[in-house]
């Protein structure tokens, strides 16, 4: 997805194009530019797939309807690279709430500047806050596992696991539900074909011509 960030003035704006594993949280491309368009989109990518060896058939892309996302350019690399795609259906901004997700995590963070003066600034800040983002944001879906822990299936007890039941002893408000650590044996394409079977029913519509909950 593509997000905009605020330039040095108003009406002059940078756009952040992410790329994140669904499963994981964890960020595999990006890339930060003055403007959006499909080359930018072909080009990150083309080095997201080279830089992880994705093989013919076995990844599958949802993005929004937007232009760059829809474009032939596009379409055509992933014909080449055997890449699958899903976009958001019409009409439907919350079918792709991981990304806005995740848009809200970064600019919402403490010290998350109001402007960047400059494109190169504002590069350097996602270089680091991204990083970051990966190693060492400890995600509530993820029972508190950081995105690289889980991208990397690392064989470890997660570090907080003895922290936090005790501060939820400490403050019940704050941990109202239990915490659940997803064990490695967890981490199977069983969970994720679960995951996605229930991310995908259709929600009932209600009466009175409301928009579905989703």
């Amino acid at each position: 997805d593509v997000t905009k960030v605020r330039g040095p003035v108003k009406g002059v704006v940078f756009y952040l194009a992410v790329i994140i594993d669904l499963f994981s949280r964890y960020v595999v491309a990006w890339t930060c530019q003055n403007t959006e368009n499909a080359t930018i989109a072909r080009q990150l990518f083309g080095e997201a797939v080279g830089a992880h060896t994705i093989e013919p058939g076995q990844l599958l892309v949802h993005a929004d309807r937007g232009a760059p996302m829809k474009a032939k350019l596009l379409a055509e690399l992933f014909d080449e690279l055997g890449i699958r795609k899903s976009h958001s259906r019409p009409r439907c901004s919350n079918d792709n709430p991981h990304m806005e997700s995740a848009f809200k995590t970064l600019k919402y963070a403490p010290g998350y500047p109001n402007r960047f003066q400059t494109i190169d600034a504002a590069r350097d800040y996602f270089r680091d806050t991204l990083r970051a983002y990966n190693a060492e944001h400890r995600h509530s879906a993820l029972g508190y596992l950081t995105p690289r822990d889980v991208f990397t299936v690392s064989p470890r007890r997660p570090p907080c696991a003895a922290r936090v039941p005790r501060a939820r002893r400490c403050d019940r408000l704050r941990w109202r539900v239990r915490p659940r650590w997803p064990s490695f044996w967890w981490v199977e394409a069983s969970a994720v074909m679960a995951a996605t079977a229930r991310c995908s029913r259709v929600p009932r519509v209600p009466k009175m011509g409301l928009s579905p909950m989703l």
